[in-house]
């Protein structure tokens, strides 16, 4: 049991006896029958280099960065706290541990490149480069 605050980056995700799903915080009491983790909402960079092809048949090779991290809405924390402590192991102290970004990035690396390919794959090599600007607006809103 203890009062436990996140830091500025972060929230507390508590669950257990008196929560009904998952509870979103930046501080809060914990009771002994309840657990905690802490999951930062700090961006994130990672490289992909994708292997695509586009209508003319051409395969080309195309490396991007992407900088992602959850929206600030409790609804969005909710889903991304489900997601990285999705393996909630017991610790000494009754705290939860998170499963890490890794699980997350995994995630969202198959979207992008499954989302990239099907945008590349319609388009001639020609609009990927002259268009730089429409293709990128293309990946984003997919």
């Amino acid at each position: 049991m203890g009062y436990h605050v996140s830091d500025a980056n972060s929230y507390l995700v508590i669950t257990g006896g008196g929560i009904e799903d998952i509870k979103i915080v930046k501080k809060a009491w914990v009771w002994p029958w309840q657990k905690h983790s802490r999951i930062s909402i700090s961006p994130f960079d990672f490289e992909i280099t994708l292997q695509a092809m586009t209508i003319e048949k051409l395969q080309f090779s195309l490396p991007a960065v992407f900088t992602i991290g959850p929206d600030d809405h409790i609804d969005a924390l909710c889903k991304y706290a489900k997601i990285l402590t999705g393996r909630i192991a017991t610790a000494p102290r009754k705290e939860a541990t998170a499963t890490g970004r890794g699980h997350v990035q995994d995630i969202v690396k198959g979207i992008i490149e499954g989302e990239t390919r099907v945008i590349v794959s319609g388009m001639t090599m020609e609009e990927i480069f002259k268009e730089r600007q429409v293709f990128k607006t293309k990946v984003i809103e997919n």
